[in-house]
């Protein structure tokens, strides 16, 4: 969630459109959003699924590749899609507005 919200700060200054409507909207951009987004989750989505496997090792006694991949995004890849539009859209109305 930090990220995300760390991204949706930093796209509200740069003035950037919400990351899902962008993504689904531009297919020019779509690999690029892509991308940035990837490098900003790629140590969190490999942390969220060793701690997965750990957890099926002690508590399951077994593994499911499939089972730990899908907790993994959906503890990390859902959140920030989620999160980055609404913490964007909030902070818009600050960045755009000039001095008082």
């Amino acid at each position: 969630m930090i990220i995300a919200i760390r991204a949706g700060i930093k796209d509200a200054r740069e003035n950037r459109p919400a990351f899902l409507v962008e993504v689904i909207r531009n297919r020019k951009d779509r690999k690029a959003l892509i991308h940035s987004a990837w490098k900003q989750l790629s140590r969190l989505l490999i942390v969220a699924f060793v701690l997965d496997c750990i957890y099926q090792y002690l508590v399951l006694k077994t593994f499911y590749l499939s089972q730990a991949l899908l907790v993994a995004v959906l503890l990390c890849v859902l959140p920030y899609i989620l999160l980055r539009g609404p913490v964007l859209r909030l902070l818009r109305r600050k960045f755009s507005k000039g001095p008082d």
